[in-house]
């Protein structure tokens, strides 16, 4: 989802330097995506060691790691220009040790220090994510021509959804189910969509379920609980996203969790209504951390869902949901989801 949302971006700084070599740096997750991008010459994989603790020797790796990738992989290229468009410590450490003459990041504690140009930005406004990786090469006096995301998906990869999907519900409003979400407090309970599904199948819809691992268990109750012929699980195919990607192109609308297969469904300009975790707390939208806001599906027609309250320790916190379960998100009634429905349908 961050890497299409970067999409606008990448493009405006080849109009802006069309006979530039430009090289991507991306994780192995996102490098299918991003090896198909046309307005780079290269693209270049890698890893951050992180870990969930924070101590001297996980900080220690992390540096030597990345001063091991720079070195070895970016600073013989002798780059003019480095845009760090996420400006954590690693990626600001990177664009300093590649080497780059001119190094741009959003100003912040690391960038003042390891970036040339560090560039002041109200972290407080609620913009968009896009527009706020737009904000970069805006801020340097490049021309910005178009603000719509992309995604480059192949023939092959065409091919094999349409033959995944190949006599699947013919006569159906066919939705790409998003059913999972890195983080557990984005996922709505499988038992809820359950009642919901159930009456949007009754309604002329057919459910396609996209998912990895973590989802096949979920995907596979959904299946056995939802009229043969209507639901279609991917989930224990693992086509990989390029060929989910595909599959979305293929469906009428995206219904799911707030994650990644959200932001390709935007791509492709089709209706969407997501599920949030953040509540509808009026004093909330201060805050410049509200995700449906900065997340929220761009340039298409879409609905997004959410409860009325931050519940427990968030909302005497007012910040996002992290529980380590399901938790203000469970607040969304199945009705929700299914007036959603016929209401972006029109």
């Amino acid at each position: 989802g961050d890497f299409i949302l970067l999409t606008p971006s990448i493009r405006a700084i080849r109009e802006n330097f069309p006979r530039a070599y430009i090289t991507l740096v991306v994780t192995k997750a996102v490098y299918p995506m991003a090896e198909l991008c046309p307005y780079v010459n290269e693209v270049i994989v890698f890893e951050t060691p992180f870990k969930s603790s924070t101590s001297n020797n996980d900080v220690i790796n992390i540096l030597m790691t990345t001063t091991d990738f720079s070195v070895k992989r970016l600073w013989r290229r002798h780059f003019d220009i480095c845009f760090a468009f996420l400006n954590d410590p690693t990626h600001c450490f990177m664009g300093y040790m590649s080497g780059a003459k001119t190094r741009v990041a959003l100003a912040s504690g690391f960038s003042n220090v390891l970036m040339t140009h560090p560039l002041p930005f109200d972290e407080t406004k609620l913009i968009h994510w896009c527009e706020r990786n737009l904000y970069l090469p805006q801020a340097c006096g490049l021309t910005i021509k178009s603000k719509e995301l992309e995604l480059w998906i192949d023939n092959e990869d065409i091919i094999r959804a349409k033959n995944l999907l190949n006599g699947f519900a013919p006569n159906r409003i066919k939705i790409a189910f998003g059913l999972g979400a890195n983080h557990v407090e984005r996922r709505y309970p499988v038992e809820k969509y359950l009642v919901a599904l159930k009456e949007i199948v009754a309604k002329g819809a057919a459910i396609v379920i996209l998912g990895g691992p973590s989802e096949v268990k979920d995907a596979k109750f959904l299946e056995d609980n939802l009229p043969k012929g209507t639901v279609k699980n991917i989930t224990e195919i693992r086509p990989g996203w390029r060929v989910d990607s595909a599959i979305i192109s293929l469906c009428d609308m995206y219904l799911g969790n707030d994650t990644g297969t959200q932001h390709v469904a935007a791509a492709l300009k089709k209706p969407i209504i997501v599920l949030s975790r953040e509540s509808k707390d009026r004093e909330r939208l201060s805050r410049h951390n509200c995700e449906n806001i900065m997340f929220e599906s761009w340039q298409t027609k879409h609905i997004t869902i959410q409860p009325e309250h931050q519940l427990g320790e968030c909302a005497r916190k007012m910040s996002t949901c992290w529980a380590g379960k399901p938790h203000c998100i469970a607040q969304i009634e199945p009705e929700e989801i299914i007036n959603a429905y016929e209401k972006i349908l029109g």
